[in-house]
């Protein structure tokens, strides 16, 4: 049976690298796949950006570029090809709120535990 997180020992996760198991095992997370979430709706609910007539073709010319090319991309090709190039035309910026991250250190205590991971890419 696996342990949950109150059943560690402070010297059992201290300093600790975790694997994705471990982690769902020790919080008891939950994968949600089969229907939308509140927030991930409101989301989805957003219209999208209008765009001018260059913006529209370089959005085409984009997501074809993506579906010819992406499975061949490593991460750094993704995000400067594809991810970049989509938040621009999507009219992310700092102004409007959200905000692209990428490769940013989040952090955060949960049941007394400190979890710091390096996210690849965040909206926020």
């Amino acid at each position: 049976m696996a342990r949950k997180i109150k059943d560690l020992e402070p010297s059992e996760y201290k300093g600790k690298s975790w694997s994705e198991g471990e982690l769902i095992r020790a919080f008891n997370l939950k994968r949600i796949v089969e229907y939308k979430t509140p927030l991930l709706q409101e989301w989805l609910d957003v219209l999208p950006p209008e765009l001018s007539v260059a913006e529209q073709f370089n959005f085409e010319r984009t997501a074809l570029k993506g579906q010819r090319s992406i499975a061949g991309w490593n991460e750094e090709e993704l995000k400067i090809k594809f991810i970049g190039p989509v938040l621009e035309l999507g009219h992310f910026n700092d102004e409007g709120g959200v905000i692209g991250y990428f490769d940013k250190t989040i952090s955060a205590t949960i049941d007394g535990i400190r979890l710091v991971v390096k996210s690849d890419f965040m909206l926020a």
